[in-house]
């Protein structure tokens, strides 16, 4: 029996395979940035339609769809179809030179307030609509005063650290700033930082391949705090929050 030649064959599938608009598949599409876009073109007005899924190209043809330039028929719009008059683009021009920040490099800026930073009480100016947020001068006074945490509330384990070190009577600084980095304590009598671990949260007894990704990631964040503490003269060390009691406290400090 002869063999069948499929030379023929191969060659014209792997010409349209190739091909930047897909002519082998239900739905056309091209090659965008390396992405499909598959296309259809709109049954009225016969305009191109684009779609980042094939499910929603199915959807559409499926449902016959209109492009959005005839879905809008303007029903119950007075104003569809209308443009503004000169008159009143003038004035929304004039208005935004005078008011919106978008238009800055042109001049007239819309007015800075003052405002006090709550950690060195040095004096800043930011626009109206961010005094309310704006509580810091820079980065690192932010940094400085735990973005607020120290004042809004401490975790379980930290008042629980916290109880510990007062019944033993030390020193102790909470949320302390070190190197681009937040310490739960620091004890100025041993030169010593404090870490207090949640079990669910640093991932304890868990493996890297056990963990989630934000235990990874609370994990990676530990050695690096490790790592600069220890490089800047500190010494330092993690406590689990299920190991939290005066005895074992009181070892970790005097080690």
């Amino acid at each position: 029996m002869k063999p069948i030649d499929f030379s023929d064959i191969v060659s014209e599938l792997s010409e349209n395979v190739c091909n930047d608009i897909g002519t082998i598949r239900k739905y056309p599409y091209k090659i965008v940035d390396g992405k499909k876009i598959w296309y259809k073109f709109c049954p009225k007005c016969n305009a191109e339609q684009c779609y980042n899924a094939l499910r929603s190209i199915w959807k559409a043809t499926k449902e016959n769809r209109v492009c959005y330039s005839c879905k809008n028929s303007g029903n119950n719009n007075p104003f569809f179809g209308k443009k503004h008059s000169e008159a009143h683009k003038t004035n929304l021009s004039d208005k935004q030179l005078k008011c919106s920040y978008r238009y800055k490099s042109i001049g007239n800026n819309p007015p800075k307030i003052k405002v006090v930073c709550e950690t060195c009480k040095t004096v800043f100016y930011v626009i109206k609509s961010r005094s309310k947020q704006a509580k810091y001068c820079t980065y690192e006074c932010a940094a400085k005063d735990a973005y607020g945490f120290s004042k809004y509330g401490k975790t379980v384990p930290e008042k629980k650290m916290e109880n510990i070190l007062q019944l033993l009577g030390e020193t102790y600084c909470y949320g302390y700033y070190l190197g681009g980095k937040i310490y739960d304590f620091y004890l100025p009598k041993y030169n010593l930082l404090i870490e207090v671990d949640g079990i669910y949260w640093h991932g304890k007894g868990l493996t890297l391949d056990e963990m989630n990704n934000t235990q990874k990631s609370n994990r990676q964040n530990d050695i690096k705090k490790v790592a600069i503490a220890l490089s800047k003269g500190y010494r330092i060390t993690r406590i689990w929050e299920d190991e939290m009691e005066v005895k074992v406290v009181s070892e970790h400090i005097r080690r």
